[in-house]
């Protein structure tokens, strides 16, 4: 099976083996420490949508992927006008990054989706016990991405289907082609 990757599929591959191996090696035993982050969001601080600083709760110049710095967003995915909160960390160089998003509940909250290897977050029409489905996209190179599509199962987001979008091919003699509409390869791996 691994003989039948695509150029761009080995690429994906390999980026997600290094950031994660990467992230592994770097990482101290504590992860982010967001509790100051979600106690202000749950108090309805204002907070601003983007990247902001970890330590200051304002907008920041730069995201890099370092701990300081962290990019959020507010989704409205029940319909209720309360917005969860989505916050994106530990970045790779190509921009994939940590996410995880929360709820309120009370005054507490509860993580719904929790998950690796996310570009963008793109909430759906579709719903599924109440909550919007969600498609993540990975970064896996100039030509080809892979497509997460997460669905509510009455307590946290699972992963429902996936595919890759290739925008190039190599043919039988080696040759790269550059493609308009991308070749759709569908299935999710285990890798995430």
């Amino acid at each position: 099976m691994l003989l039948r990757l695509s150029v761009g599929s080995w690429v994906l591959l390999l980026a997600f083996l290094l950031t994660v191996s990467f992230q592994s090696f770097c990482q101290d035993d504590d992860e982010i420490n967001l509790k100051p982050l979600l106690n202000k969001w749950l108090l309805n601080e204002k907070l601003p949508a983007g990247v902001i600083s970890l330590t200051t709760f304002k907008k920041a110049t730069k995201f890099d992927g370092s701990e300081e710095n962290i990019d959020i967003s507010f989704l409205n995915l029940d319909g209720h006008g309360q917005k969860e909160l989505a916050v994106q960390s530990g970045c790779a160089a190509v921009g994939n990054c940590e996410l995880v998003i929360y709820s309120k509940v009370g005054k507490s909250y509860r993580r719904l989706l929790t998950t690796e290897m996310v570009q963008t977050i793109r909430p759906l029409s579709t719903m599924t016990r109440g909550y919007r489905d969600l498609e993540l996209r990975t970064h896996g190179s100039a030509y080809e991405s892979y497509h997460r599509v997460f669905k509510f199962d009455g307590s946290r987001y699972k992963r429902n289907r996936c595919w890759t979008e290739s925008y190039v091919y190599l043919d039988k003699k080696n040759n790269q082609h550059i493609l308009k509409k991308p070749i759709i390869t569908r299935g999710c791996g285990s890798e995430y």
